[in-house]
């Protein structure tokens, strides 16, 4: 048992494992109804388990309900299938090719036909939707992981990490030595099943040629296009047309949990606390749809009256020109246009509108996931054009439009009030003044695995927020490089958000909301649950620093957060919600 900072645990088996047996234990406890439990993520030789975000559960008591469950389970034997996936190996397909057969002391096609002429077995899924991580490669093809991580790996791209070979389903970011690539689609949100492969299949990979290979990727799902989900007559009934898209603005919710065991990101609002202020702001219920905009916001027209509210990072809002507060609900009348300055501190926030943003969910969200390509409008940014339809407001929405309108006749209103008045200053905590923004964590799973001087200078060092990072995380520079005491390759695992991974480079990176399900750097340190918002309000050239706390204290801060939350929530109901 391992922690995986305060809401995770990482449960590994002892003695052989059978590709399989930890998805069908993984299975059980999801089954078994822990009502603090929302992901159990199975990989080849472990589960990671993961507690709902605000749950106080700490991880050895988690770790001990899930034994307790599996103390008497003997795994069974799903009937396999044998998958066959054709590849065309080398040239741009497989950029690494050369070199992993120099460093393997063969050709290149000696290096492919020895890949090729294997049985593999899918251990499990992960890091991706549908990547499979494939056991029996043979030994002297073996790869260690680059030391930096590419910023995009095309989707179908076959690659090796150590003593393991997998396929990447969708356009990711990645650390893998690349050998070829495959038209074969692993991942579709809309089939019955989404996910062709199973762990404990068997999968045999089988050359192809190179211009058959690009006939396949002109037309397959693994050219990198995203899943249409769309619903053309609730657009036509648009709250909200984009007229500017600004820098980034996607539609978020909570995210999409119960997929991790397939690969699939949880995902959702960056900055979730913000977004449930949002929400509560129009009378929406927490897990509405609400625009995430970052660093800068961009406009939008209302096509009808539409009650909204913006929390988070401090965008300057305008309504038509004129100033308009966030932190309170708006009316903005039909017509009006709706428009952002840049942030004074902070990186996102949330605009909410009565009844949510009304796109269809796919796989049980309306988050977008950029990476998989679903969710959101087609699983991408918001473009210029675009109309955003709304769900129905609730009665005490209706009842507010139509009081703020009421007001604005009557010229009644001054807007004199604070503009965070009834929402609470969520994000009070804040230094984004100059000094060191403070990240608090519990030591990782590969903690003694540095030297003593990188636990020494991780804990005490600045660092700065790299222009690359993202929602998948933050790549921290100009710190000290953080070296281990062994170089050996880590077996991939569940990892969760505030996970500090360190690549071969020593350069930290910080996993966000969207992070892969699985993966295989070693983790240094998590960042508390209490300090994740921050992480989302980060941005490049912000500077950090990392201290180090207990797990009773970020289980104390978790739940003292959760109380504000709340009363955040009971202040803005009799504020702007009374009868």
């Amino acid at each position: 048992m391992e922690p995986l900072g305060d809401g995770a645990v990482l449960l590994r088996r002892l003695g052989p494992v059978r590709p399989g047996d930890m998805a069908e234990a993984a299975e059980r406890l999801r089954l078994a109804g822990f009502p603090w439990l929302a992901e159990a993520v199975p990989a080849y030789d472990s589960i990671a388990l993961q507690a709902d975000f605000a749950a106080t559960v700490p991880p050895s008591v988690m770790a001990a309900r899930a034994l307790e469950l599996l103390e008497d389970w003997r795994p069974g034997r799903r009937k396999a299938r044998t998958v066959r996936i054709p590849v065309v190996y080398g040239g741009p397909e497989g950029p690494d090719l050369e070199e992993a057969a120099a460093r393997s002391g063969l050709t290149p096609g000696e290096f492919a036909a020895r890949h090729a002429s294997a049985v593999y077995e899918v251990a499990a899924i992960g890091f991706a939707p549908g990547f499979p991580y494939l056991a029996g490669l043979p030994e002297e093809l073996a790869q260690p992981r680059r030391d930096v991580p590419r910023l995009r790996v095309p989707a179908g791209s076959v690659g090796i990490a150590g003593r393991q070979t997998g396929i990447y389903p969708v356009d990711s970011p990645g650390g893998w030595t690349l050998i070829g690539r495959t038209p074969f689609p692993l991942f579709n949100p809309h089939a019955d099943d989404p996910f062709p492969l199973r762990p404990g299949d068997k999968v045999v990979f089988e050359p192809m040629d190179r211009e058959e290979a690009r006939k396949f990727f002109a037309g397959s799902p693994a050219d990198g296009r995203p899943y249409a989900a769309r619903d053309p007559a609730r657009e036509r009934e648009a709250a909200l047309t984009v007229l500017d898209p600004g820098l980034l603005s996607t539609i978020q919710d909570p995210g999409r949990p119960g997929w991790q065991a397939f690969g699939m990101s949880a995902g959702g609002a960056a900055d979730r606390d913000a977004m449930r202020i949002a929400n509560a702001l129009v009378g929406n219920p927490p897990d509405a749809a609400v625009l995430e905009l970052t660093l800068r916001g961009g406009a939008y027209r209302a096509e009808r009256d539409v009650l909204a509210a913006l929390f988070g990072a401090d965008f300057e809002m305008f309504a038509d020109g004129r100033p308009i507060p966030a932190g309170r609900p708006v009316r903005l009348p039909a017509g009006a246009v709706l428009s952002f300055g840049r942030p004074k501190r902070g990186c996102r926030a949330y605009l909410a509108v009565a009844g949510g943003i009304g796109v269809p969910p796919v796989l049980g969200s309306r988050s977008t996931d950029l990476r998989a390509g679903i969710g959101g409008l087609d699983g991408r940014p918001l473009r210029k054009g675009d109309r955003l339809p709304a769900g129905n407001p609730s009665p005490e929405a209706c009842r507010l439009l139509r009081k703020l309108e009421e007001e604005e006749h009557s010229a009644a209103d001054g807007r004199s009030e604070d503009p965070r008045e009834g929402a609470f200053a969520a994000h009070d905590s804040w230094h984004w003044d100059g000094r060191p923004v403070i990240l608090r964590f519990l030591p990782g799973r590969s903690w003694e695995r540095f030297t003593e001087g990188a636990r020494r200078a991780f804990a005490e060092a600045e660092y700065a927020v790299s222009p690359q990072s993202d929602r998948m995380g933050l790549r921290l520079e100009e710190g000290p490089e953080l070296r281990r005491a062994d170089t050996a390759e880590t077996v991939s695992h569940g990892v969760v958000p505030g996970a500090v991974q360190v690549p071969a480079n020593g350069r930290p990176i910080v996993l966000g909301r969207d992070c892969q399900p699985t993966g295989g750097y070693p983790i240094i340190a998590h960042v508390i649950r209490a300090d994740w918002w921050k992480l989302a309000q980060l941005r490049p050239g912000d500077r950090v620093v990392f201290r180090p706390t207990t797990e009773t204290e970020a289980l104390r801060l978790l739940a003292m957060r959760e109380r504000e939350l709340r009363l955040a929530e009971t202040g803005i109901r009799l504020r702007w919600f009374r009868p």
